[in-house]
């Protein structure tokens, strides 16, 4: 059975090839969250999603092979995390946003905003170690 969020769209933009699915909502400032290893924007984020979306344009991505993202047959890297988010961001449009990750999620928010700092307003790295 397939995760719902209600006032949630799921989208799909296609970069380098992959297809990267995230699942936008909301309105107001822009909110971008980052899952960490092994999870998924819908299972990260389950409970958080609809409450951020009351205050925030909220955009939670699945990155490449993981959730339902394309899973190629590559190197998985941070650095591949990273460009990820920066093209799903350029794809919406965004050239600003708060970014939040969790786990390894915090390492990519960490890795956005080091290579990119115009990109990221403001940073939450949650359970980042």
């Amino acid at each position: 059975m397939a995760v719902q969020f209600p006032s949630f769209e799921s989208r799909t933009v296609t970069v380098d090839g992959i297809n990267i699915h995230y699942v936008c909502g909301g309105s107001g400032p822009p909110l971008v969250l980052v899952h960490g290893l092994g999870s998924s924007a819908a299972v990260e984020f389950y409970y958080n999603l609809e409450p951020l979306a009351a205050h925030h344009r909220v955009l939670a991505i699945d990155l490449p092979g993981f959730g339902k993202s394309d899973k190629p047959v590559l190197k998985y890297t941070i650095d591949l995390f990273v460009k990820a988010v920066r093209d799903l961001m350029a794809c919406e449009g965004l050239e600003r946003a708060a970014v939040m990750g969790v786990s390894m999620g915090g390492r990519v928010a960490l890795g956005l905003a080091l290579d990119s700092p115009e990109m990221v307003e403001r940073l939450v790295l949650a359970c980042d170690g």
